[in-house]
């Protein structure tokens, strides 16, 4: 799947109607969930708000031990798989060096009732604000995606919210089969590269996308770059995908319809 080059996403498993619910819920409670100020850090987990709760254990098991084998249970199997590829725990986070404390704010439940977004504070010498999109399995929840920004934040603007959310949009269309969706969140001059045809035949190269990292690179007024970690499995050969983690660099430009994707990349854009 190429606009201009090619994109990395994830899915989950769930039907095209219930992620399009899930995706548009979240549009605003990036923007609902994350501005204001940081939260101060907290001793006991928040017992009564169980979403909230599993990200401030998953946070505390994270500052004891790091290397993955305490903290998998909390995780998706994308983002366990990732770990077994050499990718552990602090570089998930975006991260070097062990936090001193920790917040949490409440949870947000997403329409659909199966997802939710916790967003939590690490403190280091300035805290550092990340957001976990969580997915509830069999009755239990798992970290699935986790998004982290370039420079230390505390509160998200709405560009970023916007933009962050069309990223997400796209890639839960993929993941659920509506690749004409994910094809309207493409600039006009994206949509010249590539037609609904040639990106559902990119998508159906992989038989599930999992997004497990989305990360802010840069901002300006009118254009805003993330890169993005996917783990793809394929269906057999794939001229768009290589078979566990994929790379990419998504470029988002400012339109009248909103904020579109106008280049997908496998390099570092400037």
């Amino acid at each position: 799947m190429n606009p201009v080059k090619s994109y990395r996403v994830i899915s989950r498993g769930i039907s095209a109607q219930s992620s399009t619910l899930a995706l548009l819920a979240v549009v605003g409670l990036l923007l609902a969930a994350c501005q204001g100020s940081a939260p101060l850090p907290v001793a006991t987990s928040p017992a009564s708000d169980p979403p909230a709760a599993f990200v401030w254990e998953f946070l505390d098991s994270v500052k004891t031990d790091s290397s993955g084998s305490a903290n998998a249970n909390y995780l998706s199997p994308a983002l366990q798989a990732e770990i077994s590829s050499g990718h552990p725990i602090p570089e998930l986070l975006a991260v070097q060096g062990q936090f001193k404390s920790f917040g949490v704010n409440p949870s947000q439940l997403l329409d659909d009732g199966q997802h939710a977004l916790v967003t939590a504070v690490l403190n280091y010498v300035s805290p550092v604000l990340r957001s976990f999109v969580l997915y509830r399995v069999k009755g239990s929840w798992q970290i699935e995606t986790i998004i982290s920004y370039s420079q230390p934040l505390t509160e998200i603007s709405t560009p970023i919210s916007d933009s962050s959310q069309v990223v997400l949009q796209y890639v839960w269309d993929l993941a659920s089969g509506a690749p004409d969706a994910a094809w309207s969140l493409l600039t006009s001059d994206s949509q010249a590269l590539i037609s609904q045809d040639q990106l559902s035949a990119s998508a159906s190269e992989a038989k599930q996308f999992s997004s497990t990292n989305l990360t802010l690179l840069s901002e300006l007024q009118d254009r805003i770059i993330y890169e993005a970690r996917l783990w793809v499995s394929l269906n057999g050969s794939s001229s768009s995908w290589t078979e566990g983690e994929n790379l990419r660099f998504i470029e988002m430009m400012s339109t009248p319809d909103g904020w579109r994707i106008s280049s997908m990349s496998k390099q570092p854009l400037s």
